[in-house]
């Protein structure tokens, strides 16, 4: 559970979260195994911003779950991104209109895609992701 609210994506199409030797690896190299899980995006970031409040900056976020019936908790501090905020610089503005027009029509894999203007993190930049722009253009972060 994340936050003891939101629980966590387990879609097979995900097979990270359903394959074993995908998500229970040693990331960072330091002999501890850690577990990935995936949350959904939009539920999370709609919690954030309605829930506590918070539309950018810091955020500390608690993990907690059991694997073969051991309690495990995690906490980590994320950035909260504004929505349309392609430059990360707390404003939608002309900035990021241009860093968004020079990926609109990207996909995943592209190399011109640009994850942070694919708002809706579909995997593709795409009218979606200019609504969702243009729906936040002009607004700064409080």
């Amino acid at each position: 559970m994340l936050n003891g609210t939101i629980q966590p994506v387990l879609d097979p199409k995900y097979d990270f979260v359903t394959n074993s030797s995908k998500y229970i690896v040693d990331h960072d190299g330091d002999g501890v195994l850690e577990r990935m899980v995936k949350f959904n995006r939009t539920e999370a970031a709609s919690w954030i911003c309605i829930d506590l409040g918070i539309e950018y900056g810091n955020v500390t976020l608690t993990i907690t779950g059991e694997a073969d019936g051991t309690p495990f908790e995690g906490t980590d501090t994320v950035k909260v991104l504004f929505p349309g905020d392609v430059d990360d610089d707390g404003d939608v503005d002309p900035d990021d209109l241009y860093l968004f027009a020079g990926a609109y029509g990207t996909r995943l894999g592209d190399a011109a895609y640009n994850r942070a203007a694919d708002f809706n993190e579909d995997g593709s930049i795409d009218p979606e992701d200019l609504y969702i722009l243009a729906g936040n253009y002009g607004r700064t972060a409080v």
